[in-house]
């Protein structure tokens, strides 16, 4: 029988495991390689730090920056998707054919890329981002981050 293999594309680099969205990103890679699956992990971040517990659990891992917000286009996609735009994760992609899966809406702005129509791809939803959002939005007293959270909605 051959190794299957898994693309996983994090919205944020996921160790350590210390916030919600991390947590089930970094357990779900440890399930997959205690299963016997071959991890490739893209993982987005701001600010970067490899961690050396993640070679324990990946045969790889991408790191790839995120877009700074004054550098993004309006496209109508929320800022938080517009950020994890990449050519290059689409490039990494395109090596292979192995599925893909993408953790949380944050990482959907390149999964209808026509390049990767053939691929099998699924989506691991996180929250109502369009709950949370408007609701950091709302509690929030810095019209900066006011208005940085209303355009996520």
């Amino acid at each position: 029988m051959s190794k299957k293999t898994l693309h996983i594309i994090s919205l944020d680099i996921p160790y350590p495991p210390d916030r919600g969205s991390v947590i089930g990103i970094f357990n779900r890679i440890k399930a997959f390689h205690k299963a016997g699956v071959d991890v490739i992990l893209h993982a987005f971040y701001k600010n970067f730090s490899l961690p050396k517990e993640l070679a324990d659990y990946c045969k790889s891992v991408y790191l790839i920056p995120r877009e700074k917000i004054w550098n993004i286009v309006n496209t109508g996609w929320p800022l938080y998707i517009q950020s994890r735009r990449s050519d290059g994760l689409v490039a990494n992609l395109l090596k292979d054919d192995y599925p893909i899966l993408f953790e949380g809406l944050h990482t959907l702005f390149n999964f209808d890329d026509p390049r990767l129509a053939t691929r099998n791809k699924w989506v691991r939803m996180h929250n109502i981002e369009s709950k949370y959002y408007a609701h950091l939005a709302a509690i929030h007293n810095n019209p900066f981050k006011k208005m940085y959270y209303k355009r996520c909605v």
